[in-house]
């Protein structure tokens, strides 16, 4: 288990295409923070952002609308396009390339999930809870060592993370968070429960927040990198949701976990 250490990255307003699996042609353009991001309707959108659209509303068609039923109904994970939306960039659009990701802008990140929705609404979550709540932490936070360990696998779509934050009693009010760790010799020992977490049976690690001071209430909280095969980590089964079901959720469970 690791702590999430600060390390502050300012954002990037560059736009990089997509150009994996035959995707689009181009090359790539610097968008200024002073351009407009007002964008009313799909024919106002910059050429570059039409042509991710159209990609990934194609490998939508293609590869989730199909089965996404099937999916949903068998609780089943859509491990191969999930593999393919990595390498297509979709599992870290924002994320730089040297730490595996497409380093694209957030306007890109958000047509691509709408588009991965589209065809499939639990690939939609897989990817937007990668992106966002797992690779967007490190990314902001993480020292260079875990970020090239914890965040370049999960931004090129090799692993999947999770995130920990709501617990059973107290919601996703992270300043009640009863889960602890405290601190022995050099290492933290993890004690508590995460409820209803996306991802929890197919992520690689979670980043989970814990109580580390109580004294400072919401300002002792701090957030741990979690390997998922590290003793005392234990996942629950499956919930049987009404929807979204080819996403898993279910609880995580930390007993002395170092």
């Amino acid at each position: 288990m690791r702590m999430l250490c600060s390390s502050v990255v300012g954002r990037r307003t560059s736009a990089a295409l997509f150009l994996q699996r035959g995707g689009v042609a181009g090359s790539k353009r610097t968008l200024a923070a002073t351009d407009v991001r007002a964008y009313t309707s799909v024919s106002t959108l910059p050429e570059e952002y039409r042509s991710i659209r159209e990609m990934v509303r194609s490998f939508a068609d293609t590869e989730l609308v199909p089965n996404a039923a099937k999916w949903d109904q068998e609780h089943t994970f859509p491990a191969d396009q999930i593999k393919a939306i990595g390498e297509m960039g979709l599992m870290g659009v924002s994320v730089p390339e040297e730490y595996g990701g497409a380093g694209m802008d957030y306007m890109a990140y958000a047509i691509a999930i709408e588009e991965l929705s589209r065809g499939c609404a639990s690939t939609g979550v897989i990817a937007s809870v990668n992106n966002s709540l797992y690779c967007g932490p490190i990314e902001a936070f993480g020292t260079e060592a875990q970020k090239k360990e914890w965040l370049a696998p999960y931004a090129s779509g090799a692993n999947v993370g999770c995130f920990g934050l709501s617990e059973p009693g107290n919601g996703s009010d992270a300043g009640a968070a009863s889960t602890t760790a405290v601190l022995h010799g050099d290492e933290y020992i993890l004690n508590g429960s995460k409820a209803w977490i996306t991802n929890a049976h197919e992520a690689s690690a979670a980043i989970v927040f814990a109580t580390t001071d109580k004294s400072l209430k919401h300002k002792g909280i701090s957030a741990f990198i979690v390997p998922r095969d590290t003793p005392g980590f234990t996942v629950g089964k499956k919930e049987d949701k009404l929807g979204i079901r080819a996403s898993s959720t279910a609880t995580l469970t930390f007993e002395d976990v170092k």
